[in-house]
């Protein structure tokens, strides 16, 4: 990407309201168009280093329109909840011994075998 690492597209510095704290961050905007008349900006955390908003303005021969995403409830590199992961299997399962599964797969000669 031709932008990369070009600090000439930084605005200044601003703050946002993210998850109930006022965060202070970097502001780029690319003031030429990207792509069928794409003008993108991005405010990322200064702390964190993560985009936190991102707005778009497309500017048409019919008319213009923006769009801004807000990315709230982000969390990086945090510990995952135990229940996050829990296995529920369905009511209707039935449950083996793996001796007996062993036994099943052996005595079919295959490596597949259905499970009833």
């Amino acid at each position: 990407m031709k932008y990369e690492r070009d600090l000439r597209f930084l605005v200044k510095p601003r703050t946002i309201a993210a998850n109930g704290k006022v965060v202070d961050c970097y502001v780029f905007e690319i003031p030429e168009e990207v792509e069928d008349g794409l003008y993108p900006r991005w405010w990322i955390d200064k702390g964190r280093h993560v985009v936190l908003r991102a707005d778009q303005r497309r500017v048409a021969p019919r008319g213009s329109n923006e769009a801004s995403m807000v990315y709230q409830n982000m969390m990086i590199n945090e510990p995952i909840r135990g229940d996050v992961f829990v296995f529920k299997p369905p009511w209707s399962t039935k449950k083996r011994p793996v001796s007996a599964v062993s036994r099943a797969l052996r005595a079919s000669g295959s490596s597949k075998t259905q499970f009833r």
